[in-house]
């Protein structure tokens, strides 16, 4: 466990001094180095690691063609891809390192370009998302790496930008991963910027629909149960013999409750005169992330998490702009010691829940197998 805690701290301390001191935000890259390293290097460390293995043992060095791959139940350009790099001579480890470089390179990418603080930033996404989207389902990790990246840069009313979300669509659900075929939806509904007061409204009825018992009576009225009892859950048997994919959303869950705290403060930040306006833009995509994350609830733990989970890593861009609205540096520390024990209290509970701990510690590497 000492391994995490070591490079937690290391990023805590830079995250820490970067709101008393202004620090090249380039510096960033030794810590891009850091993770990279540390998560190319691992051996069997990770919930999906073994599952991972196995799809990679499909391929035995033969490159294939899209007919090839057809009887796969894979995304068809992934596999293609995988047959090529085993091809050309890539094992398993090799394979884990591209996946390891690729997503980090976009989440880094995303977060120099959009953080107020790249620092904070990084404190979030290693105690949040590391383990959980680059040692865990890696595809889906990949792909929202290049979605916080790509997706606020598109994000305009022209029938070009429309076009390029398509395109992308397509692309990362041919070659990555198919919850792609929703962002043409995400896209649409994330242009839309109501006032304030209707954002409340539209939230407080997400809530309505989805806690009440209401959203789970209309899927029934609307002949939505058999999607949700059959093809919903044949895709959870296929991705986890854990029941908690397939259990219900609660109201007052740890996942809900930091979710709506986050966006209670960024809509209050966001009405500030001196909101940025990225600010406000990324405010915009987390609030629709959370209403798609609400709306589709009743048909399922897992839908409602996959489809929002690709707008939900925006927090780690949106939480360091708290941060210009304190404006006493007293405040600023209390906001990241907050902002740090959350993330800290996030990768110990993935780490403690039972059953994880042993995929998680101890850290073993490829050196050390």
């Amino acid at each position: 466990m000492g391994i995490y805690i070591i490079i937690f701290i290391v990023i805590l301390g830079t995250s820490l001094l970067s709101i008393f001191v202004k620090i090249n935000k380039y510096y960033s890259v030794l810590i891009f180095i850091l993770l990279l390293l540390f998560g190319a290097l691992r051996y069997k460390i990770g919930m999906d690691y073994e599952s991972y293995e196995d799809i990679f043992n499909l391929f035995t060095g033969k490159a294939l063609s899209l007919k090839g791959v057809s009887d796969l139940y894979l995304e068809p350009g992934y596999a293609i891809i995988l047959s090529y790099l085993k091809y050309i001579g890539f094992g398993n480890i090799g394979i884990f390192a591209i996946h390891m470089a690729l997503s980090l390179y976009f989440f880094h990418k995303a977060i120099l370009r959009y953080s107020y603080n790249t620092f904070i930033s990084w404190n979030i996404f290693y105690g949040v998302y590391y383990a959980n989207l680059l040692f865990n389902g890696m595809r889906q990790g990949l792909f929202i790496a290049i979605i916080l990246y790509v997706f606020p840069r598109l994000l305009k009313k022209t029938w070009l930008s429309f076009f390029k979300v398509l395109l992308l669509s397509f692309l990362l659900a041919f070659f990555l991963h198919k919850t792609a075929l929703a962002l043409p939806i995400i896209y649409l509904v994330c242009l839309f910027k109501p006032t304030i007061k209707y954002k409340y409204a539209i939230l407080f009825g997400s809530l309505v629909w989805a806690f009440t018992g209401l959203g789970n009576v209309l899927v029934q009225v609307g002949g939505l149960s058999f999607f949700k009892d059959t093809a919903y859950l044949g895709v959870v048997d296929f991705y986890s013999q854990n029941e908690s994919f397939g259990s219900e959303i609660k109201l007052l869950s740890i996942s809900v409750l930091h979710r709506l705290v986050i966006l209670f403060l960024a809509l209050y930040f966001s009405e500030f005169k001196t909101a940025p306006p990225v600010f406000k833009k990324l405010t915009n995509i987390y609030f629709w992330g959370a209403v798609i994350y609400f709306v589709l609830t009743p048909l399922g733990y897992m839908l409602a998490t996959r489809v929002s989970m690709n707008v939900k890593a925006f927090d780690l861009l949106l939480i360091p702009y708290f941060v210009i609205f304190l404006k006493e540096y007293k405040f600023k520390f209390l906001g990241l010691m907050l902002i740090s024990a959350w993330s800290f209290a996030v990768m110990l509970t993935n780490f403690y829940i039972p059953g994880n701990y042993p995929y998680y510690i101890p850290y073993r590497t490829i050196l050390s197998r």
